[in-house]
C-alpha cells in the first residue's frame, strides 16, 4: 500500500489522517488541523504537516533544545526522523513528513543542512503552516461574529455554544508564544505573522483582539497603534501613562506577557500604522491650536521648576553612590499625558520601560553597563495642573 503522503487526498478519509497522527507523533488525542499538500514546479514534494491539540510538558522551557517533529525522506527512503532545519525554532511544535524527489540521497546529513533546495522546501512549509494557522482564526472570527448576531432572548440558551472553546482558542492558548517568537525572529514573515497575533486592550474587557480589529476600530483622525507593556493587566490599567488616552477614548493594546514588547519593538508598524508605546516620552497625540498655545506657556512658566527638580535629582545621585546617574532620569518635563496623577517617569523612545527592565534585571548574565545605560534614559514628566 501507497505511504499516505502519497496518496490522492480525495481517497484519505479524516480518520486516515487522524490514524497516521497518532503513530508518528506517538499522541493520542488526534491533530488540531492538519494539511496535505504537492509542491510542483522547479522543485517538487509532497508533505502533511499537523498541528497538535496539546503543547508538550514543559515545551517553552525547552524551547531552545526542542527538536523538529518533521521527518524527512527522500524518494521514500527516511533519511532523517527529526530533522530541524526544515522549519525554524518557533514552529518546533509542527508534527509531519517531507517527501522529496529532488534532493540527494547519498550524502551526509551536513551537506543536506546546507542545499539549496532543502531551503526552498523550508520557504514553503513555513508558508503553508503560517496558512493552516490562519484558517484557523478566520474559522474563529466567523464563528464569533455568528454568535455575536444572537438575539437577547436567545443569548441564554445560546450561552454554553458561546463559551465553547474554540479550535483557535486551544491553538492560540498552547503556542500564541510561539507566534510571538516568530514575530520576533521571522523577518521575512513577520507581517503574516502579526496577523494571528491576539492582545487584550483598554476597551476589549477579557476578551482578545487582533491587530485588524483594532485598526478597524481606529478614529479616522488616529495614526499610530497605541500599547503599553506591564505585569498584569490589573497594574496596566491603574498606569498614569493611560489617563489621556482613556480621558480622548483612544484604545491601548496591554502587553503581560514577556514576549510581547519585543515583538512589537521589532514590528515597528502595522497596516500602514506605527506601533507607539505609551510608556515613551516620544509619545505624540492630537491637538487643537488652543491646546498647543496653552502647553507652551506652562513650558515657560514652569522652566525654573523642571530645572530645580533635575538639578535636585543630579545632586542626590551624586552623594548615593549606588545610584545611577541623576537616579536614572535625564530630563525634567511638563506633562501631557497627565489627568490625576502628579507626575509620571517614562522612557526615552530608545530606552527600556519599567517591565523591559524587571525582565534583564532577572537574566542572570545580562550586561549591567548596557542596562545602566538603557534606564539612565527616563524622563520625569509632572502634571501642571495638579
Amino acid at each position: 500500500q501507497k505511504a499516505l503522503w502519497l496518496r490522492d487526498k480525495d481517497e484519505i478519509s479524516d480518520e486516515d489522517y487522524e490514524q497516521f497522527y497518532m503513530a508518528i507523533a506517538k499522541d493520542h488525542m488526534g491533530p488540531l488541523a492538519y494539511t496535505h499538500f504537492s509542491a510542483e514546479g522547479a522543485i517538487e514534494f509532497k508533505a502533511i504537516l499537523f498541528i497538535p491539540k496539546k503543547a508538550p510538558y514543559n515545551f517553552m522551557e525547552n524551547y531552545w533544545e526542542k527538536k523538529s517533529e518533521i521527518k524527512l525522506y527522500v524518494r521514500r527512503v527516511l533519511v532523517a526522523d527529526k530533522f530541524d532545519e526544515l522549519l525554524p525554532r518557533y514552529l518546533n511544535f509542527i508534527t509531519g513528513v517531507v517527501d522529496s524527489d529532488d534532493l540527494p540521497l547519498n550524502v551526509s546529513r551536513e551537506q543536506l543542512q546546507q542545499n539549496k533546495i532543502l531551503k526552498v522546501i523550508s520557504k514553503k512549509l513555513v508558508r503553508k503552516v503560517l496558512e493552516m494557522i490562519k484558517k484557523l482564526a478566520l474559522e474563529d472570527e466567523k464563528l464569533k461574529a455568528e454568535q455575536a448576531k444572537v438575539s437577547d432572548e436567545e443569548e441564554e440558551e445560546d450561552k454554553s455554544s458561546k463559551d465553547k472553546e474554540t479550535d483557535w482558542d486551544k491553538f492560540y492558548s498552547a503556542f500564541g508564544d510561539n507566534l510571538k517568537l516568530g514575530c520576533y525572529e521571522d523577518d521575512a514573515n513577520r507581517s503574516k505573522i502579526a496577523k494571528l497575533l491576539r492582545f487584550k486592550t483598554t476597551k476589549s474587557g477579557d476578551k482578545v483582539i487582533s491587530l485588524d480589529k483594532y485598526v478597524e476600530n481606529m478614529d479616522e483622525n488616529q495614526d499610530s497603534i497605541y500599547y503599553m507593556s506591564g505585569e498584569t493587566i490589573d497594574v496596566m490599567k491603574k498606569n498614569p501613562s493611560l489617563q489621556i488616552f482613556n480621558k480622548k477614548g483612544i484604545e491601548v493594546l496591554l502587553l503581560d506577557n514577556q514576549l510581547d514588547e519585543p515583538c512589537m519593538q521589532r514590528l515597528t508598524d502595522y497596516d500602514g500604522k506605527k506601533l507607539v508605546s505609551i510608556q515613551k516620552a516620544d509619545v505624540k497625540l492630537d491637538e487643537t491650536e488652543d491646546e498647543k498655545k496653552r502647553f507652551s506657556k506652562l513650558q515657560k512658566m514652569y522652566k525654573p521648576l523642571t530645572k530645580w527638580y533635575k538639578d535636585i535629582l543630579a545632586k542626590a545621585s551624586k552623594e548615593d553612590p549606588e545610584a545611577n546617574y541623576n537616579y536614572g532620569v535625564a530630563a525634567v518635563t511638563i506633562s501631557k499625558r497627565l489627568v490625576d496623577a502628579p507626575c509620571v517617569v517614562v522612557s526615552d523612545q530608545f530606552g527600556y520601560t519599567a517591565q523591559q527592565e524587571k525582565i534583564m534585571r532577572a537574566q542572570a548574565f545580562q550586561d549591567k553597563t548596557q542596562l545602566q545605560m538603557m534606564t539612565g534614559r527616563r524622563t520625569l514628566e509632572l502634571n501642571p495642573d495638579h
